[in-house]
């Protein structure tokens, strides 16, 4: 069922070349970020000491599946 209800996060510091735009979803997140976001995020989440699942990169070798649908690259 499709919901209308898929809150976005957008996180850019120029200063640090940092970026990432994060689209939360029921069961799953999909996040576009640069690798210093990506380290930061990861570094941050264990200080925090939360749990997550083990990330997904999508290559051309390996496409993702996010909300039942099959992305490729």
């Amino acid at each position: 069922m499709t919901s209308i209800y898929n809150p976005y996060l957008l996180i850019i510091n120029t200063k640090e070349r940092l970026f990432g735009v994060i689209g939360i979803q029921t069961n799953d997140i999909l996040i576009l970020s640069t690798k210093d976001f990506k380290k930061l995020e990861k570094e941050e989440l264990i200080k925090a000491k939360l749990l997550i699942k083990p990330k997904e990169a999508l290559s051309q070798e390996k496409p993702l599946i996010f909300n039942n649908y099959i992305l490729l690259q």
